[in-house]
């Protein structure tokens, strides 16, 4: 993904929505850099399905306002975010969007070791959650949250719910810093 901000670089504070050579050259090579961050995740990944953003900040509101919506566009009654209370303030500053915009929102709190327990996270899922947001590392202490932990091979109100916390609700965890890994 290296060459892919390379790629850009080079056009600094060109539009590449303009109709000149310049933009459309900078389009260009926004459209290589899509397919490969795109192929960077596999085939499950489309280049148009690559949205880049200014930066970690923007990403994260767009991800945690647009999936928590979408989980409740598919289902009205999602209505509720669940978000570490150790998160990143890209995230923790757009709760109050969040609620503006008709969301609870719910704040699990880490162990002392600092990160979150399964059963923490297990006690707050429902069928009103919309999204689960956990940061992976955190950039203050470097604890690393064992992200797929809490779901994988669990059981949810006597179910089994692997790789899935909890079924329909999305899952967002800022990994900008964590990228490629």
């Amino acid at each position: 993904m290296r060459s892919a901000s390379t790629t850009t670089a080079s056009l600094p504070g060109v539009n590449p929505n303009s109709l000149h050579s310049l933009g459309r050259k900078a389009a260009a090579r926004l459209e290589v850099a899509r397919r490969e961050i795109a192929r960077s995740f596999g085939a499950r990944v489309r280049p148009s399905e690559i949205i880049l953003t200014n930066g970690g900040t923007e990403a994260n509101q767009l991800a945690l306002l647009g999936l928590a919506e979408g989980a409740r566009q598919r289902d009205r009654k999602r209505d509720r975010v669940i978000v570490s209370a150790i998160e990143h303030d890209s995230i923790l500053d757009n709760l109050p969007l969040l609620r503006a915009a008709g969301f609870t929102v719910d704040l699990v709190q880490p162990c002392r070791a600092g990160y979150i327990e399964p059963a923490a996270l297990s006690d707050l899922l429902g069928d009103d959650v919309a999204l689960v947001s956990i940061m992976v590392a955190n950039n203050e202490t470097g604890v690393v949250q064992p992200i797929r932990e809490p779901c994988r091979g669990r059981a949810y109100r006597g179910r089994p719910v692997p790789h899935r916390c909890h079924p329909g609700v999305s899952a967002h965890s800022a990994r900008c810093h964590r990228a490629g890994s």
